[in-house]
């Protein structure tokens, strides 16, 4: 894009004045020799042979379906504050592609006081004929334009089943190699860039939120893609953004997955292309070219779960802590009990997210909200009554080691089926590779190939999907060392604990509270599942099993707005789980 003010020699102070607009898009240029120079040159001739005063000369690297172009911005600013009375195009096709952006921009500059003029064309343009003829052309410039858009695609799409990268920027932590052929290559690891991503994912690992991992990146001086590469497009300053992190993190390219047709433009129902917008595509309808992977499998699946625990349990800048967000779930549809305020100070409530869609809530589903002051204390001091108990936490935590090496066994029978049907795969992939070398047309065993390499992806990414559960649900023994040092010491720490680490240790116990009515919520995790019921006692009585000490004075949970506390003074029951 570029503004040139220039005036022509022969030009009169009375001459009329002129601003010459020129575009081109980057494979036109490749494909028809459509260069900049050549259209500027041609409009320059065009004006002195007529006598006009160019003011300046405005172009564009950008698609004609586009009726807002950086140049064309310009250029339309340009003559509201010149008056200027006449636009030099080089032809029709250069203002715009299709009837649409034309009359578009015609129209815009007719109102703001200018004509079009285009060089090639001139009188055959004016009057009713004129009219047609420059429709007709600029309907056959549209269409010209979604042919040339379609075989771009599909020269594209061949060139990704062929097992090419076709990108203009490599991910960061890799670097791309050309092949030879125009528009495609392979990614390589970036020596730089890539021990950053592995550093990155074993942070997550450890604990650090997206946003921590940013403030360490920048606070090491660790330049992003956009600190390097002018072409990539950030926010003033240098440093990471937590976005970034996040989105980095969720890319299935560092488990060696490069996908081609991510997104896809869906037309918004405007007038022009420019407003269309762009959506994810399902992954089957996407193309995988396999590449050098950055991390393991399990590592990646690990960490895509501990980024969908951070966000069920981020903070989201609440005006009020709820020590149980994200731990609260319902035990009529299975989704979670957010935290809810009111207006009146302290006045804290844990209900079902789906209370906020009245018209799909079933009319057996309950409708009543929990009081965070009642219930938080009650399960809290549950918690910390079992870990004050080592010998009953570790027996737990034991039993569920026995459930896990159960569901271990049907696992590994699943992903015993998974590695025969990938040896599959690979050997019919083997017997296109022979018949490729035999001479056999490769344009014919591609889409074949492409198939299979699809199927053995699904399968790679079904069993990683179970190695990774097979991880999760593993407890193991550093799993019960942690547990028995962690129960030797709470005891001393929960006095002085802050509300952050409070919500750290029930996350390592993987504490999940199931409402089951409006007065009574069972409690599960690596500790003994118990029903809490009645919040609310000067004592406390079990069923079965020896007392646990629990926080006394504690009201029923309520509706909103709360009740009455009339309903205090019942026992809170700690009932034990099988």
């Amino acid at each position: 894009m570029a503004s040139i003010a220039r005036s022509h020699n022969g030009a009169t102070p009375h001459s009329t004045t002129a601003y010459i607009y020129a575009r081109v898009s980057t494979d036109e240029q490749a494909a028809r020799g459509y260069s900049l120079p050549t259209q500027l040159e041609a409009c320059r001739q065009y004006a002195e042979a007529r006598g006009y005063c160019v003011l300046g000369e405005f172009t564009d690297d950008y698609t004609g379906t586009a009726t807002m172009r950086p140049g064309l911005e310009q250029l339309y600013n340009a003559v509201r504050a010149t008056g200027a009375r006449v636009v030099i195009v080089h032809d029709v096709d250069r203002l715009g592609r299709g009837t649409v952006p034309v009359a578009v921009i015609e129209h815009t500059l007719e109102r703001l006081g200018a004509r079009v003029e285009y060089v090639l064309g001139g009188a055959q343009y004016a009057g009713p004929e004129g009219e047609l003829l420059k429709a007709i052309k600029t309907a056959l410039s549209g269409y010209e334009n979604h042919l040339r858009v379609e075989r771009t695609v599909r020269g594209k799409r061949g060139k990704v089943r062929a097992g090419a990268v076709v990108t203009s920027k490599a991910p960061y932590g890799y670097r791309y190699v050309r092949d030879g052929r125009a528009g495609s290559g392979r990614l390589e690891p970036d020596p730089e860039e890539a021990p950053w991503v592995r550093a990155m994912y074993q942070w997550l690992l450890e604990g650090m939120t997206c946003y921590a991992i940013a403030e360490k990146l920048t606070a090491l001086g660790v330049p992003s893609r956009g600190d390097r590469d002018p072409r990539v497009w950030k926010r003033q300053g240098r440093g990471w953004a937590s976005q970034t992190v996040n989105k980095l993190l969720r890319s299935r390219v560092y488990l060696g997955e490069w996908q081609y047709g991510k997104t896809a433009r869906i037309a918004s129902g405007q007038t022009s292309e420019a407003r269309a917008r762009q959506v994810q595509t399902a992954p089957e309808d996407r193309l995988v070219v396999p590449v050098p992977a950055l991390v393991d499998a399990t590592t990646w699946e690990q960490a895509q779960q501990r980024l969908r625990e951070n966000f069920a349990l981020a903070h989201r800048n609440r005006r009020r802590q709820y020590l149980l967000a994200g731990f609260v779930f319902c035990g009529a549809c299975g989704r979670r009990w957010a935290g809810s305020s009111k207006s009146a100070p302290g006045s804290r409530y844990y209900r079902c997210t789906r209370i906020t869609q009245p018209g799909m809530l079933p009319h057996d589903h309950p409708r009543f909200a929990l009081r965070a002051d009642h219930v938080e204390p009650a399960v809290w001091d549950y918690v910390v009554g079992e870990l004050l108990r080592p010998d009953r936490l570790i027996a737990e935590v034991q039993r569920q080691q026995q459930a896990a090496a159960r569901e271990a066994e049907a696992l590994a029978a699943r992903l015993a089926g998974i590695d025969a049907a990938l040896a599959d795969v690979d050997r019919r992939l083997a017997a296109l590779l022979t018949k490729e070398l035999d001479g056999y047309p490769s344009a014919i065993l591609a889409d074949h190939r492409q198939q299979l390499l699809a199927q053995r992806s699904a399968l790679v990414a079904e069993r990683d999907r179970l190695q990774a559960q097979a991880a999760a649900e593993t407890i193991t023994e550093t799993t019960v060392h942690a547990l028995r040092d962690l129960a030797e010491t709470v005891a001393a720490a929960v006095p002085a604990m802050t509300f952050d680490e409070r919500r750290e240790l029930l996350r390592r116990l993987r504490l999940h509270v199931t409402v089951l009515d409006r007065d009574r919520v069972r409690v599960e995790g690596l500790i003994t599942s118990a029903v809490l019921t009645g919040l609310g006692a000067a004592r406390v009585t079990t069923t079965g099993t020896e007392a646990v000490p629990q926080r006394q004075d504690l009201a029923p949970a309520q509706d909103l707005p709360p009740a009455p506390d009339g309903a205090a003074g019942e026992s809170v029951i700690v009932s034990p789980v099988s």
